[in-house]
């Protein structure tokens, strides 16, 4: 075999695979952008569900807050009448 001819041969299989290998490094790194998009957006829709509990729990917390002074009035105040009782 002519060395030309090798060369030529061997140029075109590497030049044959360096484009396969750089369609799939496009194609991978389209898929990987749209995964991190997605859980960019997953991220994005769990931080919101965080904020909203968030908001939940502070207004059971404060909703026990406010009614945990009238519970404990009442307490006080049925001790006094059951000790007038006995």
């Amino acid at each position: 075999m002519n060395p030309d001819v090798a060369y030529q041969t061997l140029v075109i299989i590497l030049s044959t695979f360096l484009a396969i290998f750089l369609g799939l490094a496009i194609a991978a790194t389209i898929l990987v952008i749209k995964l991190l998009n997605t859980l960019r957006a997953v991220a994005a829709k769990g931080e919101h569900i965080v904020d909203t509990a968030a908001e939940s729990v502070d207004e059971v917390t404060e909703a026990f807050r406010r009614n945990a002074n009238a519970v404990n009035i009442l307490k006080i105040f049925s001790n006094f009448v059951n000790k007038d009782k006995k």
